[in-house]
């Protein structure tokens, strides 16, 4: 008899302690900080990249917002260009006035190398009431290839409005390029003739 009720008591003593440890353990699961390690559960895996989606990335998106005198470092071949307003998205745009050294005002980003594929360049361009403005604006993407030639795409142009308006060239580059540059201009004959650029995007689409 004296055996049997120490070993019910044993047995007693374990399961309360199983009890107690299997609970705590489960409490400290559940309510563990999100920084600390816990198992994770099929809706809580991340899901892998997709890398299709980096090849979509643009390799130019650029809109002016960060603060900056001269358009953020763009070139502007024949021009002044300074951030200004009215923009076509956020709060500013590059506003680009020939100078009267050239026959025309443009803005220029080079991009570096890229591998060949179709790349559509798009911007958009408008005049603003109070300026004089060139009579139309275009974009052109221009690439340096691997084997030494030079291949380019121009959009068609667009006459320069009171509202905004878009330019898109598409160019396919058959072999690798060790450089790509971008050009949104104009042509103009006097200086003081501004356009406004914004959001300025080249994207590789396949």
């Amino acid at each position: 008899m004296v055996t049997k009720r120490i070993i019910a008591g044993a047995l007693f003593l374990a399961v309360n302690a199983c009890v107690l440890g299997c609970a705590a353990e489960h409490d400290v699961d559940r309510d563990a900080p999100s920084g600390e390690p816990r198992e994770t559960r099929g809706a809580d895996i991340p899901a892998a990249p997709d890398p299709a989606s980096a090849d979509r990335a643009p390799l130019l998106s650029w809109s002016f917002e960060p603060a900056s005198g001269d358009c953020n470092g763009w070139p502007a071949p024949g021009a002044d260009a300074i951030r200004a307003s009215p923009a076509r998205s956020g709060a500013y745009s590059c506003k680009v006035c020939s100078d009267g050294s050239s026959s025309s005002l443009g803005l220029v980003r080079d991009l570096g190398a890229a591998s060949a594929g179709r790349y559509v360049l798009s911007a958009w361009v408008r005049k603003r009431a109070a300026n004089a403005a060139p009579a139309e604006a275009l974009a052109r993407i221009d690439a340096a290839t691997e084997g030494g030639a030079a291949v380019s795409a121009v959009a068609p142009a667009v006459p320069v409005r009171d509202a905004w308006d878009r330019l898109e060239a598409t160019l396919d580059l058959a072999t690798d390029a060790t450089n790509v540059r971008v050009t949104i201009a104009a042509p103009v004959d006097e200086a003081g003739r501004c356009i406004f650029v914004d959001d300025v995007e080249l994207e590789r689409r396949r």
